[in-house]
């Protein structure tokens, strides 16, 4: 059960549309003080700089979209089917936005209060935008699926940095963490072994850079979890990559699991020409039908 403090706590961040009416913030975020800098190696990681930019947010508002259509699917009476939930480069719960960041946010994810899926990733951020904080993916999948408490969502977070790693500690202390996403396919494998199979499984590789290096990893992910789960549950993983367009993503294929969409952002930077943030979705015959409506209301484009 939660403490009474928890369950006071932003009795505001209980969305106006449909649920999740359990969402709270302050068990899954603690405060930093003000907006400076973290200690230690967090002031030079980069990821700090991508914050709230166009390519960030619209990987938040898909990860909002895919968890709440496969691990929320009676969301009247908001029950959460119990699942897997893994990302490779967690990062961390938030980070502090200075102002000119805040009204970057504010104009860049102003389009998606038009979609389902926008609307509710828009209500879940907001709040700490207020506050000068901003949510990374950690925080918006530990909301929805209150803070992996280990009943709704196993969960399983790759991070190198030693910072970040205790940040996400102690905002999820269920979450299973690990140092490198080397460890993934085995941490996955351990999951299988005499337990009943989960009602869905979500992933998110968000690596800074796209490599081949990367994709080899992607494709031993999607065998572990084509071999576990491919027939038995829903299977979506989202991959997200910073100069990746619809037509750079490489095929990589499981059993079932294949790319069935992308998604595909571009922006003028001025004095650096054409930027672009690509999201491609691998997902079974199982979770496709059941995800793709959200999707597409966000831009997003299947085969």
């Amino acid at each position: 059960m939660h403490s009474q403090a928890a369950a006071q706590s932003l009795g505001s961040m209980r969305p106006s549309l449909t649920p999740p009416h359990d969402i709270r913030l302050e068990p899954v975020l603690p405060r930093v003080a003000g907006r400076t800098k973290m200690p230690g190696t967090m002031t030079a990681n980069p990821q700090n700089f991508n914050a709230a930019n166009l390519g960030d947010i619209a990987k938040h508002a898909s990860l909002v979209s895919v968890l709440t259509d496969l691990a929320r699917p009676d969301d009247k009476k908001a029950q959460l089917s119990m699942g897997i939930y893994f990302e490779t480069h967690a990062f961390r719960p938030h980070c502090p936005l200075t102002e000119d960041r805040i009204e970057a946010w504010r104009r860049f994810a102003a389009p998606l209060a038009g979609t389902v899926a926008g609307a509710r990733y828009l209500e879940m951020e907001r709040i700490a935008v207020d506050e000068g904080r901003y949510l990374c993916s950690t925080s918006l999948a530990g909301l929805l699926l209150d803070t992996f408490d280990g009943w709704r969502a196993r969960a399983l977070l790759c991070e190198r940095d030693e910072h970040c790693r205790d940040e996400l500690a102690r905002a999820f202390p269920a979450a299973t963490l690990l140092e490198d996403c080397d460890r993934l396919a085995s941490a996955l494998d351990g999951m299988d072994a005499g337990s009943e199979p989960p009602g869905w499984v979500v992933g998110l590789v968000d690596p800074f850079v796209w490599s081949e290096a990367v994709s080899r990893s992607v494709e031993i992910w999607l065998k572990v979890l084509n071999r576990h789960w491919g027939m038995k549950a829903p299977v979506a993983v989202l991959c997200f990559g910073y100069g990746m367009g619809r037509g750079d993503w490489p095929s990589i294929n499981a059993g079932d699991l294949r790319q069935v969409g992308t998604h595909e952002t571009r922006i003028e930077a001025r004095g650096l020409g054409s930027k672009v943030y690509g999201l491609s979705l691998m997902a079974n015959r199982k979770a496709r039908g059941i995800v793709r409506a959200g999707l597409e209301q966000l831009g997003w484009v299947f085969g």
